[in-house]
């Protein structure tokens, strides 16, 4: 709801006003060939994020009196009061949409469950205004971030069942959330098989790496037995890793280093289980696995860069239930790491 201040703004006040905004909105901005620090990336970032949402949750009859520059007087003349701020409404220049980096950097220095819970709730928002902000890669740091706060069961559950968030989620997501079934120290076998059972239900969104991870926790807990379908699969479809970027310039392998960080921390698990799998550490798509993994963590030292994974694995909270108690990965038998006789 639109309100006024009380009182009547003279002339020259308004003219002060006009004056502000038009200088404010010729600043020329910075170069974009200007270096630019991490921890400036990360404020301009939530700068952007913060304009973008306020924008958003602006009602329709003062966004169209603050962000088009011919009503920029007659909002002055006004003395309207944003809601949002309590601050006198001022003439604004729209924001674009934030790029799903910025979005993800947001998240990643959030340092509060309701601040991410209202990031949660502001992905809605954004989904429906430009969907391309909103993927796969946000949606694993919305979930990483939730596992620091010991809430990522939750965070899996909204994301897998929110009406409007309905195909949203990628295999990409699905594996994040397999890889943090597989750090849980407190699943137990039985336990982590109904848990792949369910999601698994609740999305068709599955690739290689998926089956792979699959593979890999059921190896961690000594209960290797694949069925011919996944058999099969694991070795016969090609898997697809950006290996080749590593034979470029260091500048395209940071670039990589960057984008491919959460796929490193999918793949880590299937490195670090199957390595000696009598089977599976044959197969040439497991060799492509290791080989990504060996490179990126190689790339991780050059950079001089945090491991993703240990890091993940090191902030991650993880809580056992009242009637669940810790299993510790038993030793795989002999029947249970053979091939299916079908395959």
């Amino acid at each position: 709801m639109l309100r006024f201040t009380r009182g009547i703004s003279t002339s020259r006040c308004l003219l002060q006003e006009i004056s502000t905004s038009t200088s404010s909105a010729s600043t020329q901005p910075p170069s974009a060939t200007e270096p630019i620090t991490p921890s400036e990336y990360v404020t301009k970032s939530k700068e952007h994020y913060d304009s973008y949402v306020r924008y958003l949750k602006t009602s329709r009859r003062l966004r169209l009196l603050m962000y088009r520059p011919r009503h920029s007087q007659e909002l002055l003349s006004r003395d309207l009061i944003d809601p949002l701020t309590n601050k006198r409404a001022r003439p604004s220049t729209a924001p674009g949409a934030p790029s799903s980096n910025q979005i993800a950097a947001v998240i990643r220095h959030t340092e509060t469950q309701e601040e991410l819970n209202e990031i949660s709730h502001d992905l809605i928002s954004l989904l429906r205004k430009n969907p391309l902000s909103v993927t796969p890669y946000v949606l694993n740091e919305l979930a990483i971030k939730n596992a620091e706060f010991g809430n990522v069961g939750t965070c899996y559950q909204w994301l897998f069942s929110h009406p409007k968030l309905e195909n949203v989620p990628k295999a990409e997501n699905l594996n994040m959330f397999l890889t943090f079934l597989y750090l849980n120290p407190f699943k137990g076998y039985t336990n982590v098989t109904d848990r792949i059972s369910k999601i698994t239900k609740q999305t068709t969104e599955r690739d290689l790496i998926t089956d792979y991870l699959t593979t890999a926790i059921m190896v961690k807990h000594g209960k290797t037995r694949t069925t011919s379908e996944i058999f099969g699969r694991l070795n016969k479809e090609e898997i697809d890793l950006p290996l080749d970027v590593f034979t470029k310039s260091i500048g395209h392998q940071a670039n990589l280093h960057h984008e491919a960080d959460q796929l490193y921390v999918t793949l880590k698990p299937i490195a670090t289980e199957l390595i000696n799998h009598k089977i599976f550490k044959n197969f040439n798509n497991f060799k492509k696995i290791v080989s990504f993994v060996e490179k990126y963590e190689n790339l991780t030292e050059t950079l001089n860069k945090t491991n993703r994974f240990e890091e993940i694995k090191a902030k991650s909270k993880f809580y056992s239930a009242k009637n669940e108690t810790k299993v510790e990965p038993t030793e795989s038998t002999e029947a249970e790491t053979e091939a299916p006789k079908d395959a």
